[in-house]
């Protein structure tokens, strides 16, 4: 294995600068990070005579929101019989007939946004061809329901592109980490990214973009990884949370160094933190923050998009999930403060 920057008792940079040069090191290998934690809560306990209390495993605390919480109202108004026969010669009486059939009722959230993407798209023509026709009445109803229909257009692309089953298969967390984020692909962050420009796209009123390639899109979209991110980063999060306790209550009862306990051997420590922390944990952090910010990034970009869409359960999770990253930085700027704490005060009493 390639050796990281060695993490030493003396002479060190600051905790933060370790940290952030760890977590850049493209060059360091990864491990499975469930037994690369593991380990080294086992060897840390060992080396300062305590338990590893915590089991390693994602505890399920953070999930993809319910479907039935995540339903958005739809639009009920729809043109009656007689004013859909009217129609007759537009091209929207074929998007009007698809959206009436039972068929376009019980459409999946992708196929009900084209086709409200084609309904935006064929009205303005209508509307020119019945005022040509001096058919004042059908013009005043369809330009009412054409008006409903933007404004109900950020609702039906936020149930289609981040509602729908193929950003909850996203978002699904793993069983196990195995050996995360190794083995990962482009796919889905290509996804996120042309979903963002399409996105864009409609909101600005440019609705024939990516009708033809939604569906592989979407089908792209459900292979990402954001499940594994979040099961990683709240174990990073539950395991240092542990540790930190646990030092907390080793100084506490003055079970540090050489006073009192002359078997405490600091470069046992020092081997541990360079060996198990620099050079396995920090480097599957690093791993970790490259994808994160290659695939979860774009992904909070496209959600800022359609965020005054999203219905109140979807925000909650949202922003607990974006909690996530930040409290794993800080967990692992904190343990990298500890143990300096701690080499600076063994280093000291053996003064």
């Amino acid at each position: 294995m390639k050796r990281c920057w060695p993490f030493r008792s003396s002479g060190c940079k600051s905790a933060l600068a370790i940290l952030c040069w760890a977590l850049l090191c493209a060059a360091c290998s990864t491990d499975h990070g469930e037994s690369v934690l593991s380990d080294y809560q086992q060897r840390l306990a060992n080396v300062l005579e305590m338990e590893a209390n915590v089991p390693v495993h994602y505890d399920g605390a953070l999930r993809f929101p319910r479907p039935s919480s995540l339903q958005l109202a739809q639009d009920a108004h729809v043109l009656n019989l007689l004013e859909f026969l009217s129609l007759y010669g537009c091209d929207l009486q074929l998007v009007v007939a698809r959206q009436n059939a039972s068929l376009g009722k019980m459409a999946q959230p992708s196929q009900r946004l084209l086709s409200h993407l084609q309904f935006l798209d064929a009205t303005p023509a209508c509307i020119q061809e019945l005022e040509q026709e001096q058919k004042p009445q059908l013009v005043e109803a369809l330009r009412e329901v054409y008006q409903s229909k933007r404004e109900q257009l950020p609702q039906v692309i936020w149930q289609a592109v981040l509602g729908g089953e193929e950003a909850r298969l996203f978002w699904k967390v793993p069983v196990k980490l195995d050996d995360y984020p190794e083995q990962t692909g482009r796919e889905p962050i290509q996804a996120v990214a042309q979903l963002s420009d399409w996105v864009a796209l409609w909101l600005r009123g440019e609705y024939r973009a990516g009708w033809a390639s939604l569906e592989h899109t979407l089908a792209e979209l459900r292979k990402g990884d954001g499940g594994a991110q979040v099961a990683a980063w709240s174990l990073i999060n539950r395991v240092f949370s542990q540790i930190e306790r646990d030092i907390q209550a080793w100084e506490m009862q003055q079970l540090r160094c050489i006073q009192g306990r002359p078997h405490f051997n600091l470069s046992v420590l020092d081997n541990v933190i360079q060996k198990f922390f620099v050079g396995q944990v920090q480097q599957w952090a690093s791993a970790l923050s490259r994808r994160y910010y290659a695939l979860i990034e774009p992904y909070i970009a496209l959600e800022r998009l359609l965020e005054e869409a999203e219905p109140e359960a979807y925000k909650a999770w949202r922003q607990q999930r974006g909690a996530l990253f930040e409290q794993g930085l800080r967990a692992l700027r904190k343990h990298v403060q500890d143990l300096q704490h701690i080499q600076q005060a063994c280093q000291a009493e053996r003064l």
